[in-house]
């Protein structure tokens, strides 16, 4: 499987892409759903059998094998004497014995075949990750959260009878107790490396997840946008002002909306392909226009304002165009882009400023007042370990920002542009 690459994810697929070709090639429905990695009751680490061309997948306490030309499945792994959930399953590159580990710490070394358990290991923290040394077949290396051990077997089996037996470099151990090695034990000495911090993604405030399969795009004063069966629905609350709208999505694969009292916008972050409709135009021949991103440039949110239409890209260009497609003027931001809110011809943008300390992000903000000619940008503060997970204005025109903290602070427009936090809550849900 040189070009194949097996994904899972928190809402219930694990999904096969070509990887030569950037395409979807089967999606499985089996393992179980969460709202959050950091819930979820397993890692479900896949791994490919290739000698068979099976997919491997952790499903509970179980191992599903598929096969990879029908996508059916040839059969399953249970150890009844363990209820425990799975984490992850690896092959060895001798091709003739995989692991699995479960999240109580237990590892079983299972014939690839017959499915006996040749050896079974336990430890007080679940493994987390398991890679085979490359050069010595029977030489693995296993890791926790904070914990790493490494563990060497020689195995070898006699013509005459199959048996089996394990030795090490100097000399041959009789007793099984004797060759279990002491997993987890920290080392005298550890490699400490430096993590690179994971900056957040960038968002389109009051849309859910994106990796969910059907989800609001938006949802505002005006209306909502929701996306699923390969259909765009536009509805809006005040039915007498306009009726609902149903677009195909099967070919542009739209993912970002916004909704406006005379426009529609639709964009694709992967197509690059965007779709203004200006449903309240009485000229047919500019009802709806269109335009693709070139050079590499993604788009990564939208906006409309009253008279703007704005465009963020992963260039860090924010792209302002009038309501008729003509391009008005760009702004280049200092770094990627998080998120875009409007109110009127105010824009309100966050993006990040630079690389942040261990699980901190680090952000900036700036305001325009488009009308105005009116430029403020700052840094924004944040509570430790914490993201951002909605931005926006108040009807009065005032900024806002929410943190999965909890924390809502505003931005006062004053000399010293000061950022009061206002209200203080409880989340309850994982965002």
């Amino acid at each position: 499987m040189k070009f194949v690459h097996g994904t899972s994810s928190c809402d219930g697929f694990v999904r096969v892409f070509n990887i030569d070709k950037q395409t979807l090639i089967k999606q499985l429905n089996v393992i179980t759903k969460s709202n959050d990695i950091e819930t979820a009751s397993s890692l479900v680490k896949l791994d490919w059998d290739k000698t068979d061309q099976i997919l491997s997948i952790p499903v509970k306490n179980t191992i599903h094998f598929y096969e990879t030309d029908k996508w059916t499945r040839k059969k399953t792994y249970e150890n009844d004497s363990i209820d425990q959930v799975i984490n992850l399953i690896s092959y060895s590159p001798c091709r003739t014995l995989f692991i699995v580990a479960y999240v109580n710490g237990q590892l079983s070394i299972v014939n690839r075949l017959t499915f006996d358990i040749c050896m079974n290991y336990s430890s007080k923290d679940a493994v987390c990750s398991l890679s085979w040394n490359p050069t010595q077949q029977y030489k693995f290396s296993c890791s926790t959260m904070a914990e790493e051990s490494e563990v060497e077997k020689m195995r070898t089996i006699s013509g005459d009878d199959e048996s089996e037996s394990i030795s090490n470099d100097d000399e041959e151990i009789k007793e099984e107790k004797e060759i279990i090695p002491k997993w987890f034990e920290r080392a005298s000495t550890m490699i400490n490396e430096r993590k690179l911090i994971e900056l957040q993604e960038s968002f389109q405030s009051t849309s859910t997840s994106k990796y969910l399969e059907s989800r609001y795009l938006i949802w505002n004063n005006i209306g909502t946008i929701t996306c699923y069966n390969e259909q765009i629905q536009i509805s809006f609350h005040d039915v007498s002002y306009h009726h609902s709208i149903t677009i195909d999505n099967k070919t542009d694969k739209y993912n970002i909306a916004d909704l406006s009292l005379s426009s529609i916008v639709l964009a694709s972050s992967d197509t690059g392909k965007f779709l203004c409709i200006l449903y309240q135009s009485w000229d047919s021949n500019m009802r709806q226009w269109t335009l693709n991103t070139e050079n590499n440039e993604k788009i990564e949110t939208i906006n409309l304002c009253e008279d703007f239409i704005v465009i963020g890209t992963s260039q860090r260009l924010i792209r302002l165009m009038s309501l008729s497609g003509i391009q008005q003027r760009i702004i280049r931001l200092q770094g990627p882009i998080i998120s875009i809110s409007s109110y009127q011809n105010q824009l309100w943008i966050i993006h990040h400023s630079t690389q942040g300390l261990s699980k901190e992000q680090s952000m900036s903000y700036v305001y325009i007042d488009i009308e105005n000619d009116n430029y403020l940008t700052g840094s924004l503060p944040l509570t430790p370990k914490t993201k951002l997970i909605w931005i926006g204005f108040s009807d009065s025109g005032k900024c806002y920002y929410l943190e999965k903290s909890g924390y809502l602070s505003m931005l006062r427009r004053t000399n010293g542009n000061e950022f009061e936090p206002l209200l203080i809550f409880l989340i309850l849900l994982h965002i």
